[in-house]
């Protein structure tokens, strides 16, 4: 939204989702601002606070996660950096090796002449 304001030409704020509005509620929220009834400044704090913590919340939910899995990994006797190692090789056999490897695990065996 622009705000036209008495002192500065115009006036960029975007709430970045940080809040909804609709038309006649954008309308007086632009207004306040213009009026100085509402400070810009003290709004965009108020955002990076929100960001600030929901980025922490988001990141204490991905380390719950990810210490569930390393207790998996762990309990296999395996080690993340491992893991990765695994992930690589696995990739470098292509969609052949794949269906080879999944097949053995199913208990098919390894191909016929190898």
């Amino acid at each position: 939204m622009v705000v036209r304001h008495k002192e500065i030409e115009s006036l960029g704020f975007n709430t970045a989702g940080y809040r909804r509005f609709t038309l006649d509620a954008a309308k007086e929220f632009c207004q306040k601002i213009a009026a100085g009834e509402i400070d810009p400044e003290d709004l965009l704090a108020e955002f990076a606070a929100e960001g600030m913590a929901k980025e922490q919340a988001a990141v204490r939910d991905v380390t719950e996660r990810a210490k569930k899995f390393h207790a998996r990994l762990d309990a296999k006797g395996l080690k993340y950096t491992d893991l990765l190692e695994l992930e690589v090789l696995a990739h470098s056999l292509g969609g052949m090796g794949h269906n080879i490897l999944l097949g053995y695990e199913r208990g098919e065996g390894w191909p016929s002449g190898t």
